[in-house]
């Protein structure tokens, strides 16, 4: 439905406020408005008004580092290497994910205490290890890896049913490995 939705904003408000055309500026416009009221349209209230207006802000970003980019051919061939799409996917999730903190709360106040907690602790909050951050993303690469590769299907061939149901158990997964 996200799809259908991004038609109608697209096709009902972005375009007929003038869509890209008329400038830069205006098309920056055209995003913040479209996109604003794309986060009132999923709640009447400042948090979902805030990640509309947020999600504009990060499609203009895009847009700016995206010419800024055209104009370098290095910086531009680099983030097309393996490494640089691992950089641009992380910096897209975590700029997405920071906002859905936004989206969840019930005020503003409480997603910037959600936010600043993910920077600064509180005294009574038991920090992370680092090397628990290290691992478990260390994990994620290499499922991304083995998925890439398509080494699932073969893996899941190989692991018990038992073992295989838990895993598919334990991640909530409805799609068959096999």
């Amino acid at each position: 439905w996200h799809m259908s939705l991004g038609s109608w904003l697209r096709d009902y408000l972005f375009i007929p406020l003038g869509g890209s055309r008329g400038g830069v500026w205006r098309t920056y416009r055209n995003l913040i408005i479209t996109m604003t009221l794309c986060g009132l349209w999923h709640g009447a209230d400042w948090p979902f008004v805030l990640f509309g207006f947020l999600q504009a802000l990060m499609m203009i970003a895009h847009l700016r580092f995206r010419n800024f980019c055209e104009r370098r051919p290095t910086l531009e061939a680099l983030l097309q290497t393996p490494g640089g799409t691992v950089l641009r996917v992380v910096v897209t999730f975590v700029s997405f994910s920071l906002t859905l903190v936004i989206w969840r709360a019930q005020t503003l106040g409480t997603a910037f205490d959600m936010l600043r907690t993910l920077v600064v602790p509180r005294g009574d909050q038991v920090a992370l290890a680092l090397t628990s951050v290290w691992w478990c993303a260390g994990l994620v690469a290499v499922c991304h890896m083995l998925a890439y590769r398509d080494l699932w299907k073969r893996l899941a061939d190989r692991v018990p049913a038992p073992v295989l149901g838990f895993g598919q158990a334990a991640t909530l997964d409805r799609k068959s490995v096999v």
